[in-house]
């Protein structure tokens, strides 16, 4: 791993300007938006089928053909049967039902992220992330690096004691 960023950011929309009024008269939030990007030294090309693809078929929610071109980049998902298979996006993650839940989603990735390495500190934890980006850096002198960036408008937060956050995300969540 060579580096980590962690983005926190907010979408938002001007209102205005109405009935003649010539300047914007406010913003309305429409959603939050939370992106980690991790960079490490490129040794094998598993980042690169995680974004790219293929995906074996027979794991995969969605058409064969899909399966060759997507790979994993929205994560896991129920929709509907009864073991978890690789999403091809296609659903909401508002209906990606656990299991037979009413009440949790299984969708996407969970990024934990360790900002305090010790017995009290905090670890930030990303849900129902998606991958939305994977590029390779290729230099003169042979080094390779690759990033990958999940994102996430569910609202993240953190974790006291040095724990992780497993719990699915309740449907409340979202």
């Amino acid at each position: 791993m060579t580096g980590v960023d962690l983005s926190i950011g907010i979408s938002d929309e001007d209102i205005g300007p109405f009935l003649g009024h010539p300047q914007i008269m406010q913003k309305v939030e429409l959603r939050k938006e939370t992106v980690i990007t991790v960079t490490r030294k490129k040794s094998n090309n598993f980042w690169d089928v995680m974004y790219n693809g293929p995906s074996e078929s027979s794991e995969f929610e969605g058409k064969a053909a899909d399966a060759l071109r997507m790979g994993a980049r929205f994560g896991v998902e129920y929709g509907g049967t009864t073991t978890a298979k690789i999403s091809d996006g296609s659903i909401w993650m508002y209906d990606a039902l656990e299991k037979s839940s009413t009440t949790t989603i299984c969708y996407g990735y969970r990024v934990h992220l360790r900002l305090k390495a010790t017995s009290s500190g905090e670890v930030y934890c990303l849900k129902n992330a998606v991958l939305t980006g994977h590029t390779v850096t290729l230099n003169a002198d042979g080094v390779t690096e690759e990033t990958l960036e999940f994102t996430s408008s569910v609202a993240a937060g953190t974790v006291a004691g040095n724990t992780f956050d497993v719990a699915l995300t309740s449907v409340a969540e979202l």
